[in-house]
């Protein structure tokens, strides 16, 4: 359905501009801890908001984002 693409391509967006910041591998784009955490941050939102109307697999892939995230932004700011 047409709102579940609209959620996952956010979700998408925004996990790839926190990794964006969680590497500095995209040309202009410094690696920048904090920034991938409000990003991070934002996807917890979006995960609470969505709490109660998104399906098991909406749930599943924001799970899943936001874990490989802060896994990685552990990493990062060691």
């Amino acid at each position: 359905t047409l709102p579940s693409q609209i959620l996952l391509v956010s979700v998408d967006f925004l996990a790839q501009v926190s990794m964006a910041f969680l590497t500095g591998q995209v040309p202009g784009v410094p690696r920048n801890p904090e920034a991938a955490r409000l990003y991070i941050d934002l996807l917890a939102e979006v995960k609470e908001r969505t709490r109660t109307s998104a399906s098991l697999q909406e749930a599943k892939v924001l799970d899943d984002v936001l874990y490989q995230l802060r896994l990685q932004l552990v990493a990062t700011t060691r």
